[in-house]
């Protein structure tokens, strides 16, 4: 029997005894303590004592030791984040952002820009677009050299797109994109720009679409893999849109294979796999097959990984809890419904604003 207790351990965190970075290889690097942490480089002290400092572009996190009594607000957050419940993460952030104790203060100078951070996650998860906006631009004025800098413009973007807004989300690329030159961004942001520009480009389509991609690919293939597996992705993407259901598989099972995708890149890759075998389930239910079972339990359980394992990722979670809950539903028997159902519940306590909950509701017909 499928599980979907949504209490699993799989959500739970620990804090650690050290600092980590964990690389955009996938390799976790234990140190004493990172002392500063920008958008250009991040320095820190080794276990040994010595000091280190690694290229921005090479960290794709950074887990700072939260055993301090003064942190305990902040780790109650984070918990809570965790947990889906993002407003009472919010309240609790912002309560963090004024105490004197900590903000101000060089042994915690790394508190505000990632509460801030924080913030604007929890506010694109539960909707509230035009506040990630708001929140990002109030991290980069309070911050201007952070760390998240790259990522909060991208998350901005997104929160823009999503909200119908094209045109502002094209020119928060152009100004990271510009921030490389003017700034010293790493490079890698030209190319996420690059990338965010081709996507919202409504006239690239099929395979004219693809070929922009692949040619993204190869330029970043070498220096960028992490922009390179993102392209690979939305190929994938578009193959699915074409009807291409098992080569786009095939892509996105190379993705998660190769070991050089990001979190979220990483979330993109299982979530396309679950929708393969989404479309080939609907496909043999179609004709009658009794594969559709089988195909709908792969939908969940890719869903259910990106859900579980990469929950980090705002932009992904509300969608693959609507396959998920679609996939039980689309295997028919009265049980299967009750857990679509209770995804469903889950996406709108937790994910109430998402066009992916309205979406869910309105396809299992529940009343809002």
């Amino acid at each position: 029997m499928l599980s979907i207790a949504l209490a699993s351990v799989l959500l739970t965190s620990t804090s650690p005894l050290t600092d980590e970075l964990v690389l955009v290889s996938g390799k976790v690097m234990e140190v004493e303590r990172v002392t500063s942490e920008t958008y250009k480089e991040v320095v820190y002290k080794t276990l040994g004592g010595s000091d280190g400092r690694k290229s921005a572009d090479q960290i794709q996190a950074i887990t700072h030791d939260t055993g301090s009594p003064l942190l305990d607000d902040y780790v109650q957050a984070i918990e809570l984040l965790d947990a889906g419940d993002f407003q009472q993460a919010i309240v609790i952030l912002e309560e963090v952002l004024k105490d004197d104790r900590l903000i101000g203060k060089a042994r915690y100078g790394w508190v505000q820009q990632h509460a801030l951070y924080q913030i604007a996650r929890a506010y694109f998860s539960m909707g509230e677009v035009k506040t990630v906006a708001e929140t990002v631009d109030r991290l980069l004025k309070v911050v201007p050299d952070t760390f998240f800098y790259g990522v909060a413009l991208k998350l901005k973007a997104e929160a823009l797109s999503l909200a119908g807004s094209n045109a502002e989300a094209r020119k928060v690329f152009e100004q990271l994109s510009a921030d490389v030159a003017r700034l010293g961004l790493p490079e890698r942001w030209e190319r996420e720009a690059e990338l965010g520009q081709i996507l919202l480009d409504g006239a690239l389509k099929g395979p004219a679409l693809e070929r922009k991609l692949a040619q993204l690919v190869e330029k970043n293939r070498g220096a960028h893999p992490t922009v390179a597996s993102r392209a690979n992705v939305e190929i994938g993407n578009s193959m699915i849109q074409q009807g291409d259901f098992a080569g786009a598989e095939q892509f996105f099972r190379r993705i998660i294979d190769s070991g050089q995708a990001d979190d979220r890149t990483m979330a993109a890759a299982y979530s396309g796999v679950g929708d393969c075998a989404y479309q080939r389930g609907l496909v043999a239910a179609d004709s009658g097959e009794a594969s559709a079972g089988e195909a709908f339990k792969e939908a969940f359980l890719a869903h259910w990984r990106v859900i579980t394992m990469h929950k980090d990722v705002v932009t992904q979670v509300p969608r693959s809890l609507y396959f998920a809950a679609m996939s039980f539903h689309r295997r028919g028997d009265e049980e299967d419904r009750a857990r679509a159902l209770q995804l469903a519940g889950y996406a709108g306590r937790h994910y109430p604003n998402s066009p992916w909950t309205a979406k869910v509701y309105e396809d299992l017909s529940i009343r809002r």
